[in-house]
């Protein structure tokens, strides 16, 4: 599981989304379960940490496609926990 954590608004540059979604494309043809999380948080002071189990999950790279969190799944602790989950069911 790749994350990227963006300020509120932030958006990611192009040249770091595409070396993370070719890194997941590696990865996912080699058999490997793997997606990638771009997540936002709303965290001002940059000395104070960032909890990164409850920050926003704004969009899922996964088996070569953009998603949306489903509804209930858009921190990152649940999206994980489902994809855990999803995972342990296909073996």
């Amino acid at each position: 599981i790749l994350m990227e954590f963006k300020y509120r608004g932030n958006e990611v540059p192009f040249g770091q989304r595409l070396a993370m979604v070719r890194m997941i494309d590696d990865f996912t043809a080699q058999g490997k379960w793997s997606m990638l999380l771009i997540c936002e948080h709303d965290v001002v002071d940059p000395e104070q940490d960032i909890d990164a189990s409850k920050a926003t999950v704004r969009r899922i790279y996964y088996k070569g496609e953009w998603r949306k969190p489903k509804v209930g799944f858009t921190n990152v602790k649940a999206c994980i926990d489902q994809f855990i989950k999803h995972v342990k069911s296909k073996e």
